[in-house]
């Protein structure tokens, strides 16, 4: 996560979306569904409805199972 801070509020907001969206993939690959949902959401939490990485995360989120 700190290689996606960036001083520009924008890009910072733009690198952490891609950050957060393949981090929650890799936590998916190992088996934790549950921080990948946290990731994911941190993801849409961005608003950057133009990204990628928006709206795969908001398809994960629908793909993976509810928890209590």
């Amino acid at each position: 996560m700190s290689a996606a801070v960036a001083s520009d509020a924008t890009k910072d907001r733009e690198q952490h979306c891609e950050a957060y969206f393949y981090l929650g993939e890799y936590q998916i690959i190992t088996g934790n569904p549950q921080e990948a949902k946290i990731l994911f959401q941190h993801a849409v939490d961005t608003q950057l409805t133009s990204f990628i990485e928006y709206t795969a995360a908001q398809a994960e989120l629908k793909r993976l199972p509810a928890t209590d």
